[in-house]
């Protein structure tokens, strides 16, 4: 029973660090993972928390500007989005865009957590002996890195296409938004592109425009 109160606690902790970082809790987070057998399972449950994160909350946000919500069958955000007010499209992206740059912001902190942690790690090691010298967290902390900055991509092209689908949503409907609404989208998509972009080192694809 405790046990298993601890690991939907420490669940919990890594679902919110994925949008929230605190080096605090994240510290307890990496003290659980850090000596398991599977090392990189710390790496797998951030990613598919991520992945649900960007899924969720991008409906959510999109249902909280729908007038009526629709029952029954679950539609695609694509076609939620047809169901919102174009008008109300500047204040959905600009929602959309907190989250995705709280998210990214989160990853570079959990990224950089880890550096910091792989270099406290090889000012000890020669003062340690061989054997300590492998329980360390060298190694956890250098796969950790790694892995936490080739994700970067991944989840650019995630974010990408959920914003993807908003935008293609409201496609048929822009000629609708007046020139200032229509600047403001424009203005808060090329704002998000290059905090995308400067987030990932990748430039923004296809996937901005794709119907999912």
């Amino acid at each position: 029973m405790i046990e298993d109160e601890i690991k939907n606690n420490l669940r919990a902790k890594v679902c919110s660090m994925v949008w929230y970082y605190s080096k605090a809790e994240y510290a307890d987070v990496v003290g659980f993972y850090e000596n398991r057998t599977d090392n990189k399972a710390l790496f797998d449950d951030l990613r598919l928390e991520s992945r649900r994160n960007v899924s969720r909350t991008a409906r959510i946000v999109v249902e909280a500007h729908i007038a009526e919500k629709p029952q029954g069958e679950k539609l695609k955000i694509r076609d939620l989005c047809r169901m919102m007010s174009v008008h109300d499209l500047a204040d959905c992206l600009n929602e959309l865009f907190k989250i995705h740059s709280s998210m990214m912001c989160s990853h570079r902190m959990i990224a950089g957590f880890h550096e910091r942690r792989l270099a406290g790690c090889r000012k000890l090691l020669p003062k340690l002996p061989q054997q300590e010298q492998l329980k360390s967290g060298t190694a956890f902390h250098q796969m950790m890195k790694s892995l936490m900055t080739e994700e970067r991509r991944a989840l650019w092209s995630l974010l990408q296409i959920k914003t993807g689908a908003v935008l293609s949503g409201a496609s048929e409907r822009v000629a609708e938004l007046s020139i200032p609404e229509l600047f403001e989208v424009l203005a808060l998509c090329s704002k998000y592109i290059q905090l995308g972009e400067e987030f990932s080192g990748v430039p923004a694809s296809e996937y901005f425009v794709a119907e999912k």
